[in-house]
Order: C-alpha cells, then structure tokens, then sequence
C-alpha cells in the first residue's frame, strides 16, 4: 500500500498513478538490503540490527531504519528488538539454501544503468558503456553468476525441447557460465562440446564446468565472436541471450559467421525474449527493450519478424518458433 493521503485518498486514479511513482522505494530498500547480505547475515538466527550492522560494517541506527523498513514489506519479523527472516526471505535469500536467488546483486547493476535512463532517452544510446572485457572482474563474476543462476534453472527444460539425436558436435555461442553446453552433454553421451566466451570470462566459465562435473568434457574456446573465428563443423550452435545486445547489422555478421560454421543440414538454436509486432507487450519485453537501450550502445528485444528476416537474411531455411515456459522463445534455423 502508498502512503496515504487524505487529498487523494477518495481518487482510486490518483492513487494507482502514486503508487507507480513510489515503488522505487520498496525495489531500493529490498536491493540495498542484498547489497549489504542482510538476509545472509541473518540466516535462521533473530539478531538486533546492532549485530548486523558489525557484520556488514554499516551504521548501526541506520541500518536499524532499513530493517524496520523490511519488517514492514513482511521481508523481515521482529521481536523484542530483534530480527529474523521470515520463511520467504531465509528460503530464497540465504545463499547456503538450495532456492537461493543468485541474481540480485547484478540487478542493483541494472539499477545504476537504469539511472541514466533519462540521458539515454535523449541521446538513443547506452551513458558510458564499457564492454564486457573491461568490466571490473568482481563485476563481470556477478554478471556470469546472474546469468549462471538463471541458465542453470532453465537449461534442463529447455535442452529437452530441442532435437539432439544426429547432433554430435554443438557450440554454445557466448555461452558464459557454459550451462547450457553441459546441460546438452548431460542429455546426450559423446557430444562434443564446446562455450565460447571473452577471454575474460572463459576462466569463470571453466570453474563452473569443472564445479559441475564435466571439466574435459565441455571444452571452452576464448575469443571475440564479433572479431575472431568461432571454429567449424558444428551440428548445432546455441545462440542464448545475445542477440539483444547487439545491433541489427552486428547480428546479421554474427549470423553468417554462425552460418558458415555449420555443418550442411546443421540447426542454428536461437533463444531470446521476443516482442510483439507492435513492441509494446508483453510488459516484460517492453521493459526489457528500456534495459537495453540503458546497457547497451545498439541493443534491443527483437520481434520474431525481426529474427525470421534475420536468419533469411543469412541463408537459413526451414524455421521455426517454439515458446518456453519462462517467457522466452526458441527460434530454430537450418543451414
């Protein structure tokens, strides 16, 4: 609920504009709150925010204001002056549990781009991009680990909905943490396959391969996909989550370079966040289009128009969409 206001609290209309108007508050409170692991730091113990605050190196009362604020949102119980998480916050904020959201602190990243959504209204166009490579490694870590989480929870879905049975020999294009590449060699014995990444993030990448039990047998290729080869004799190359951040030109070069890595009858695998023709829904992906235009220099969501021009415009033929449960799609073309 808003604050209430007597002017205005007989104006439903009023109100529901206020409350878009406010919710920064409650994003803000929640996202400082994981920036400095307050749930963390709690985990299944009741703590004053004096306790808390020497863990997390804060000011005591200060801190004390952000927790009561938590206490408000139902994100924290209180009692006798002291706090503990409630069953919600201890199962999917406390990172020794399995639920953990492991995303969090890459989205109070998303919240410091979003700041210069004003300037990039004015000038089209990302306020001081930095390309991955030249990241902060800290930074770049959290972002691998924000996409890892995401990938890992969805990769076993969504390798079950493509067709691997004459695929020997797959790529994982931008493959980041590699998720999807073991998730494939999981499904099928033999498979030779391989991620390729920054060299940046092709070290990250190789400890999550290694954590999960496939070191050697997922590969790792470091490079730059815009500028350097990606290798050839592929039965399938995954495309997930890159072409958004590209321009249309930079997809139509990174497409005919896939192209001509391909085996003959080869399948190229497309997975992004589609938008309706006329890009203003679903709500998700219309935000979404605002996040890149904030993160990027030329990125956008792509319609499945867009896509299907695209992969015609690099020669694939027989295409085809299949939508996922998580509110992406999977576009696939033949070469």
């Amino acid at each position: 609920m808003i604050r209430e206001n007597f002017l205005f609290k007989l104006d439903s209309n009023i109100n529901e504009l206020l409350e878009i108007a406010y919710s920064f508050e409650k994003a803000r409170v929640f996202l400082t709150a994981c920036e400095f692991g307050v749930f963390d730091t709690l985990g299944d113990d009741f703590k004053t925010a004096e306790e808390v605050a020497e863990v997390v190196k804060a000011h005591p009362k200060a801190l004390g204001r952000l927790m009561n604020a938590l206490v408000s949102m139902n994100l924290l119980d209180k009692k006798s002056g002291k706090y503990c998480n409630t069953k919600l916050t201890n199962a999917y904020l406390v990172k020794a549990n399995p639920n953990f959201i492991g995303n969090l602190k890459y989205i109070n990243d998303i919240w410091n781009r979003w700041s210069n959504l004003t300037e990039s209204i004015k000038t089209g166009t990302a306020v001081n991009y930095i390309e991955p490579g030249n990241r902060p490694k800290e930074q770049l870590e959290e972002f691998i680990s924000a996409m890892h989480w995401r990938a890992n929870f969805q990769a076993p879905e969504l390798i079950k909905m493509i067709n691997l049975s004459k695929v020997t020999k797959i790529l994982d294009l931008g493959g980041g943490s590699g998720a999807y590449a073991v998730e494939m060699a999981k499904a099928k014995q033999n498979i030779d396959a391989y991620v390729f990444d920054l060299p940046e993030v092709v070290p990250i990448a190789e400890k999550y391969i290694q954590f999960k039990g496939f070191d050697g047998k997922v590969k790792t290729i470091a490079g730059n996909f815009k500028t350097d080869k990606i290798g050839k004799g592929y039965d399938l190359v995954f495309v997930s989550h890159i072409l958004h951040s590209n321009s249309f030109y930079d997809n139509i070069e990174l497409l005919r370079k896939v192209y001509d890595s391909l085996k003959v009858g080869g399948t190229i695998v497309i997975h992004d966040f589609i938008i309706d023709d006329d890009r203003s829904s679903p709500e998700f992906q219309s935000l979404f289009s605002l996040n890149m235009l904030v993160s990027t220099p030329a990125g956008d969501v792509m319609t499945d128009t867009d896509i299907w021009i695209l992969l015609k415009e690099c020669w694939f033929s027989s295409i085809e969409k299949k939508d996922t449960p998580f509110g992406s799609s999977l576009m696939f073309g033949t070469k």
